[in-house]
């Protein structure tokens, strides 16, 4: 979320310019051991609260006058920096087409074909695009536009996600089942190059992936 979009009144709170009720929930994150500090976030999250509580314990940070502590649980940066991650709206752009179209993809080429669909995508691009504080996925062909490119920037940074080739799914995925990941790589692979700010490896753990994300992002 970008700075300055959560705004106080005498109302209340709103996000973006929309009322916002805050449901927050407390974590002391050094009162928990690191390794879970993830699941509890997220446990936080699945009981529908949008917001953690915390304080800094000084006492705790400096336990002696010009002695500092900022590590392991006393991370509080690395604690804040996970909070903010797990906090993120997500659109998966095929998902969301899905649930518009009322069926899924491969149906909807079938019956009215790619130019239908790739015009559909663009509309939604356009739409996400102009969201903040959120993480958008999309499809490989969304390259094949040149007018995507802009809609993607609207309000983000584009990472490529690079991915071995042998690994890349191809149910449920039309132009795939057509042709060899080989051969659509060939095709894009410029325009990937032209459409991203920067890159990350997707071949780890999730966790590994979301660390080069950040890296490449911040």
């Amino acid at each position: 979320m970008k700075k300055g979009n959560l705004m106080i009144s005498n109302d209340g709170f709103s996000l973006e310019g929309k009322p916002l009720r805050i449901l927050s929930g407390a974590i002391h994150y050094f009162r928990v051991p690191r390794d879970y500090w993830e699941d509890r976030l997220a446990k936080l999250c699945a009981c529908g609260f949008n917001t953690v509580e915390t304080y800094i314990p000084w006492n705790l940070h400096e336990p002696q006058e010009g002695v500092f502590e900022w590590e392991d649980e006393s991370d509080f940066a690395a604690f804040a920096l996970l909070a903010q991650r797990l906090g993120r709206d997500f659109f998966d752009a095929d998902e969301e087409l899905e649930r518009r179209f009322g069926c899924d993809i491969p149906t909807f080429f079938a019956r009215e074909g790619e130019a239908a669909f790739r015009a559909e995508e663009t509309a939604l691009l356009a739409e996400l695009g102009k969201r903040s504080g959120c993480v958008i996925a999309t499809g490989g062909g969304c390259v094949t536009r040149p007018e995507n490119e802009p809609l993607l920037r609207q309000n983000a940074a584009v990472i490529w996600l690079q991915r071995a080739l042998d690994r890349l799914p191809v149910a449920g995925r039309p132009v795939s089942r057509c042709t060899t990941p080989e051969a659509l790589y060939a095709q894009r692979a410029a325009a990937y190059a032209r459409f991203s700010d920067g890159t990350a490896d997707n071949n780890g753990t999730p966790d590994e992936t979301v660390r080069q994300i950040l890296e490449a992002w911040t």
